[in-house]
């Protein structure tokens, strides 16, 4: 039996990205939602490291058992590193996924560097109260214009370095494997399994 740790997330992409990473692991996730948790957990912080700890402290807070949380960006070099923290609301409706691609190719036009990078960052809060961090980041560039249908958020502008296709075009085994988030879900699964 696999324990089973409540995500703080209602993102179902993230959710389903996280599940992948953890079948091979004794630990499973289920989202807030499947939770029973319908409230929206406000991210004031300025780090995907803050965002990561409230969501998680929320959690623990009211459940009082350890779980996860992990905010996660894509920064822009030509755009001084936007939208990083703020990429889930970029255009202004949180989660709304193609009008913030569309805003950061629309900010994009006219741009010879187009190097980026994806960042996360998972909290995690044990029994205790106490938070532990673990990050992962992939580089790569930006195209012209959205290619593919995998995935979620940024992926069908997002090339990673070695590849010549859009994580929207890997496989979703692939682009999973290699993600920011699979390199700080390793962490935290080497944290916990030394």
């Amino acid at each position: 039996m696999k324990e089973q740790l409540i995500l703080a997330s209602r993102n179902k992409g993230k959710i389903k990205e996280i599940e992948f990473l953890l079948k091979d692991s004794p630990y499973e996730v289920i989202g807030m939602d499947a939770a029973g948790f319908s409230d929206d957990i406000e991210e004031t912080g300025t780090t995907l490291a803050e965002n990561a700890e409230l969501k998680a402290r929320y959690l623990h807070h009211k459940t009082g058992k350890a779980v996860l949380a992990e905010d996660s960006g894509l920064f822009i070099d030509a755009l001084g590193g936007a939208p990083g923290i703020w990429s889930a609301r970029y255009a202004g409706s949180h989660g709304d996924d193609l009008a913030n691609l569309e805003l950061v190719l629309q900010n994009m036009q006219g741009q010879n560097l187009r190097n980026a990078h994806f960042a996360a960052c998972l909290c995690f809060i044990d029994q205790e109260g106490v938070a532990h961090f673990f990050t992962g980041s992939l580089h790569g560039v930006i195209t012209h214009e959205p290619i593919g249908q995998n995935g979620f958020g940024y992926d069908p502008i997002f090339i990673p370095n070695g590849y010549e296709v859009t994580n929207a075009q890997l496989d979703p085994a692939v682009k999973n494997s290699m993600s920011h988030r699979a390199e700080a879900i390793g962490k935290w699964l080497g944290f916990l399994q030394p």
